[in-house]
């Protein structure tokens, strides 16, 4: 067996710790069975043969609470040896604190702890100043005031959940900002990716190359292609003339690979063009390239 005498105070409590866990859940199971069997024996409609079994299944546990009470009695009986050292506890609940012991007068006999063994051992001042706003004043009466209303580095679960949200959100709105497409005149988001804003300069291009500058949008697709692409340049830090002359020339040769494929499609189902009939991109289209073979 490991020389006790040697095991610092967090190795011994983690130890006391995990078979203490261990025991408590088979302790909860014979309550558990015990209860059942109670009810099955005096219940609304009796059943002894139940209750018997299920107090025989109780009590088949009870060799293995034993084993394990008497391997934490070594534990304990260091802990008593050295005349015993300083541990901390936390309440868990959503408002727990760290007690010294699991006797505070502020608990019941219901609360229940995590056993913060990483501290078993150490000086009270250095557990009052982890705890921070959470060491209890009933157990450190005598902690500065300003210890105990700052954030320590002992954290409930529920703080460390909030935390970790408040920290996810920080980075999605973080990462939001990053991603988005901003005026540089204003300081106003007018796009929540460069996807968006390159998907908004295609379509006004394709507009206008398909319906012309006469048409009632014309004005509001050439704002949106203008504002957009200023946008984007400043934000990749290139310039906004060779980026316009970039999205223009895609834009051509969409068109130009939709316009043919379209006039092909008419000739086919009607069997000639009226040029004057088609849409006024298509007109101007036709004008200088002709009715593709």
């Amino acid at each position: 067996m490991t020389d006790l005498t040697t095991m610092t105070p967090p190795a011994i409590d983690a130890i006391l710790n995990d078979l203490g866990h261990q025991r408590a859940k088979l302790v909860n199971r014979v309550e558990g069975l015990r209860r059942a069997a109670r009810q099955a024996r005096t219940g609304r409609y009796p059943d002894p043969a139940h209750a018997t079994k299920l107090e025989t299944q109780a009590t088949q546990y009870e060799p293995q609470i034993t084993a394990i009470t008497d391997q934490m009695q070594p534990y304990n009986n260091e802990f008593d040896r050295r005349g015993g050292w300083t541990r901390a506890f936390l309440v868990q609940s959503n408002s727990g604190h760290v007690h010294k012991s699991m006797s505070c007068s502020t608990c019941y006999p219901s609360t229940r702890y995590a056993w913060l063994t990483d501290y078993s051992g150490k000086d009270e001042e250095q557990i009052v100043y982890a705890a921070g706003e959470l060491g209890c004043t009933v157990c450190y009466p005598s902690a500065p005031v300003n210890v105990l209303t700052r954030v320590g580095e002992i954290r409930r679960p529920t703080d460390l959940e909030r935390e970790q949200r408040a920290a996810e959100k920080a980075t999605a709105a973080a990462e939001r900002a990053a991603a988005a497409i901003i005026d540089p005149n204003t300081g106003a988001t007018l796009y929540k990716t460069g996807r968006a804003a390159m998907n908004a300069i295609a379509i006004a291009l394709d507009n206008l190359r398909w319906y012309g500058d006469d048409h009632p949008s014309a004005d509001e697709w050439h704002r949106t292609v203008d504002t957009a692409v200023t946008a984007l340049a400043a934000k990749q830090g290139i310039d906004k003339d060779a980026a316009m002359t970039e999205f223009q020339q895609r834009a051509d040769k969409k068109f130009a690979t939709t316009a043919r494929k379209r006039l092909r499609e008419h000739h086919q189902r009607e069997g000639s063009i009226v040029v004057e009939d088609l849409v006024p991109g298509l007109q101007a289209w036709v004008r200088e390239h002709g009715i593709p073979a």
